[in-house]
């Protein structure tokens, strides 16, 4: 990517969390806990259309109300809150698919240090989890995503139209893409269109290294075709 642009779309984002930001000092002091970065902006892998995905954890049912969405530069955006008990709960025991989003948040702020300590208990609670051996619990992870993707199959052969054949198809390959991600006790780093890169480096075998420990067993990487 061109210097000037990725100096332009950093600099925007820049400006946007900033205004967020303020914008919780200013109304939501006592109910916004944490507000951080996640997404191709945190990994570095964003291109000129990229939006900014912030994961804002609301303490309280107000904090709800600095959700918005809206149009920059032909980019849509949108601004909502994650709370403890769903989502974040669900990550921290790898039952979301999208664990990174915690244990490799970016913090941009915090209200006091007590919501610093909640969120750390929390990803802690996930890194332990991924570095434990892979055993039953990630084989009935595994099988969740299974049966997903078997009804995602059927919903294949019942549709009626292309764009639904098309949509459920997607489905599958996406449900078993996180059954794999399960069964080895891993987890995918960056978003949808790198998911064939991210497939082999979740799919190791015998005694090989990931980023949460160094002795874990894996299945043999696979080769794609792209």
């Amino acid at each position: 990517m061109d210097e000037i642009i990725k100096k332009k779309l950093l600099g925007k984002n820049k400006l946007l969390i900033n205004m967020v930001i303020e914008r919780v000092k200013r109304d939501f002091l006592d109910d916004i806990a944490i507000i951080g970065l996640t997404g191709s902006f945190n990994t570095g892998d964003f291109h000129e259309k990229s939006d900014l995905d912030l994961i804002i954890i609301n303490n309280t049912e107000k904090g709800w109300a600095i959700s918005d969405c809206f149009i920059l530069d032909d980019v849509g955006y949108d601004i909502y809150c994650t709370p403890w008990d769903s989502r974040i709960q669900e990550q921290s025991t790898l039952e979301s698919h999208n664990v990174s989003s915690l244990t490799d948040l970016k913090i941009l702020y915090y209200a006091k240090p007590e919501d610093l300590e909640k969120l750390n208990a929390f990803r802690q609670r996930a890194l332990d989890a991924l570095a434990n051996p892979i055993g039953e619990a990630c084989l009935y992870r595994a099988n969740k995503w299974i049966n997903l993707a078997k009804q995602a199959y059927s919903d294949t052969m019942l549709g009626e139209d292309i764009g639904s054949v098309r949509h459920a198809s997607a489905d599958v390959l996406y449900n078993l893409v996180h059954a794999l991600v399960s069964m080895n006790n891993t987890c995918i780093k960056r978003g949808i269109k790198r998911y064939l890169d991210e497939i082999p480096r979740c799919a190791m075998f015998l005694m090989t290294s990931n980023p949460y420990t160094c002795q874990s067993s894996r299945l043999v990487p696979l080769k794609i075709s792209k």
